[in-house]
């Protein structure tokens, strides 16, 4: 009984270090001046590994079984790809032009790990959701509060009391989590909604996840995503409430259905014009999708981070799209190659891609095809929320780098968790029959 109990206390720990992580990236550690993103995930790499040591391991679902073999093909061919580059041609982090080192491969490759024992069921989600659920209403508070402060002209810094990270310098001279408005704990009010995005989903495509006031709460939720104004947040949000209006919706009577699918499509399309005629909104919805070169914008954000890594794709050679580039490699293939992209701009960071262009470029078609399979095995799983879940991360894959990165974690521990409740709550009508 200690050893279960100190099981499930190390289980409690790093689910809770998995949602600190977002908005601790940003910080390094006092004292030993290391960034919590590269310190925590090696903590959570340790304890998800003495959690494979003690045994057993939770039951998983066939699905999710299945999703991790895919998940570990893909990280294994991706890792050989990079090592195949790095040994055997001229496309290696020795180059003089190379634009990083070995060291900023370790932290990806840690992280795929926890991944990959998250999916094999060594750390218990029992707690994930409620875990997560208090976080969401503390971020929450905390923004809410920022803009009480805003109203009454008020701007302090909510960064804590340890230097950022090295890559995260350049905003020293920026008020954290009320730059222009409020972003709660985070740098960025995209971040911010990547974060609450989720809870929306929680609370509207199940009864049995999140039940108290659970439709309130999502709309609470959805609105204060929506006054951040974050472009990703706006169309992740419409993406929701268009799956819950269309598909997840739940009545007794069909007809029911039909016309709060009729009536939810004909709200979205109206909030949408509606949104259009508020100049912050109209501004955010040019600054995705709309190319002003020349105008107010220099390009929309789809031109650097999906079009450019499709475009540079469809410029490299066979060999390169069938195996990819290896990871973080692509700079170097570039100039070995001479490939050019229309929307490359010198002074953004080369090897910013679109997680599902990264794939593409680092990976190629072969482990693109494992990528997929990885995520179709839990799509057949059935699970309303984990779709939902699963849709939700893939759209984020179009417009972020969401790769081996804390946020893929986050995710994937929620889809984990809500997978191995539906399974508990099976195996007890089965015993119960």
């Amino acid at each position: 009984m200690y050893n279960s109990n100190i099981k499930i206390s190390v289980d409690n720990i790093v689910i809770t270090i998995i949602f600190l992580l977002p908005f601790l990236r940003y910080y390094n550690a006092p004292i030993v001046e290391v960034g919590f993103e590269s310190l925590l995930t090696i903590v959570l790499f340790a304890a998800c590994f003495l959690l494979c040591i003690a045994k057993p391991q939770f039951a998983i679902p066939k699905s999710l079984a299945q999703s991790r073999n895919w998940f570990i093909l893909f990280v294994i061919w991706t890792i050989s790809v990079t090592i195949y580059y790095e040994l055997f041609t001229d496309i290696n982090l020795n180059s003089p032009i190379a634009n990083y080192n070995m060291s900023a491969l370790i932290t990806p490759l840690i992280i795929a790990m926890v991944i990959f024992f998250i999916l094999c069921g060594y750390v218990n989600t029992a707690k994930a959701i409620n875990i997560y659920s208090a976080f969401v209403t503390l971020v929450i508070a905390i923004y809410l509060f920022q803009w009480l402060l805003t109203l009454a002209g008020i701007t302090i810094d909510f960064k804590l009391p340890f230097s950022y990270t090295s890559s995260w310098d350049y905003m020293n001279g920026k008020i954290m989590g009320m730059n222009a408005y409020p972003t709660s704990m985070f740098s960025e009010k995209s971040h911010f909604c990547e974060y609450l995005i989720p809870y929306v989903a929680l609370c509207l495509f199940s009864d049995k996840l999140i039940q108290k006031s659970r439709i309130k709460k999502s709309i609470f939720c959805s609105l204060v995503i929506a006054s951040s104004v974050s472009g990703n947040g706006i169309v992740l949000l419409f993406i929701v409430w268009f799956m819950y209006f269309i598909f997840f919706a739940k009545f007794k009577n069909p007809g029911h259905k039909i016309i709060v699918a009729i009536l939810g499509i004909i709200l979205l399309v109206s909030a949408y014009f509606v949104l259009l005629k508020i100049p912050r909104f109209n501004e955010m919805f040019n600054e995705l999708f709309v190319d002003n070169s020349g105008a107010q914008f220099e390009n929309s954000k789809a031109d650097y981070r999906i079009y450019r890594g499709l475009d540079i794709f469809s410029k490299m050679p066979l060999c390169g799209k069938t195996i990819g580039a290896g990871y973080k490699h692509m700079y170097l293939f570039s100039k070995k190659y001479t490939i050019i992209s229309e929307f490359d701009f010198s002074w953004k960071t080369y090897e910013y891609f679109s997680a599902i262009t990264m794939v593409l470029l680092y990976s190629g078609f072969i482990g693109a095809f494992a990528c997929l399979k990885h995520f179709a095995a839990l799509f057949r799983s059935k699970v309303t929320v984990v779709r939902g879940l699963i849709i939700i991360m893939l759209a984020l894959w179009f417009s972020t780098e969401m790769l081996f990165n804390i946020t893929h974690i986050m995710y994937i521990t929620l889809i984990v968790a809500v997978l191995c409740q539906e399974k508990k709550a099976e195996d007890k009508l089965t015993l119960s029959n």
